[in-house]
């Protein structure tokens, strides 16, 4: 049986299974730290993990096939929110930052622009009413930019493309190397599968839109848009991008 670490966002539903084919399988959720965890220490076999854990841990993990989570410009799903103009603050001290925990990479990612970009340096604060500036991610995200609460949005997506002028690679589909020596026949199987089951929900945008829905209440012209944004097959220039990243960031 294949344990697969589950994340619980919209953006994964292209990458969940609708048809097993025969294998045997149990789905353990999880946010994206959570998973990262769990794969490291061996608790599920295969994931979709955060890039920068990836890059941090290699010589344990292992990537599998070409599937991650990326964007060639917005995200829509990685922002900053801010009570500051970042641009008007450029170089000017410190933006204090509420980082939410379900998130590796955009960590990683938001320090680095604000540093880089905005020549800002970063306070992180425990709680969001301490915060002038909130970063979200996932289904988290999405629900803020409805709200509209904050005067200045930032798509990290957008901010790296407009920076580095590649795409962002946020996750990749990963197991662990031991985990990979027991069931190496078992996962490229599930890999095997899980591109089948891509290839098809290709195949039918509106209905990962009415899935989408039933896991948070957003307009569909909204989703649609949000699927139009994502991306989730590794090519040369995403493999460039994981190593600017990683050289950027030390990880």
């Amino acid at each position: 049986m294949i344990r697969i670490g589950h994340i619980d966002f919209i953006n994964m539903i292209p990458l969940d299974l609708y048809h097993s084919n025969g294998l045997s399988y149990t789905k353990i959720p999880g946010p994206p730290t959570l998973i990262n965890r769990m794969l490291l220490q061996g608790e599920v076999d295969v994931g979709v993990i955060s890039v920068a854990f990836y890059l941090q841990h290699k010589k344990d993990l292992l990537r599998l096939g070409k599937f991650g989570i990326l964007s060639d410009g917005p995200v829509l799903s990685v922002m900053l929110f801010s009570k500051i103009n970042l641009a008007e603050a450029s170089g000017k001290g410190v933006l204090k930052i509420f980082e939410t925990p379900k998130s590796a990479t955009s960590v990683f990612l938001n320090r680095l622009i604000l540093r880089e970009v905005y020549s800002l340096r970063t306070l992180p604060v425990a709680t969001r009413g301490e915060a002038e500036a909130v970063l979200l991610i996932g289904n988290d995200a999405l629900l803020e930019r409805v709200k509209g609460a904050w005067p200045y949005q930032y798509d990290l997506g957008e901010e790296w493309k407009n920076w580095t002028g590649l795409p962002m690679v946020f996750a990749v589909l990963a197991t662990s190397r031991g985990i990979y020596q027991r069931k190496e026949e078992e996962l490229k199987r599930y890999v095997e599968i899980l591109e089948e089951n891509y290839r098809h929900s290709l195949l039918d945008k509106n209905g990962l839109v009415v899935r989408a829905k039933e896991m948070a209440p957003l307009a569909e012209d909204l989703l649609h848009k949000y699927f139009h944004c994502l991306q989730y097959e590794i090519g040369p220039r995403e493999e460039e991008a994981i190593a600017l990243f990683e050289r950027l960031t030390g990880c």
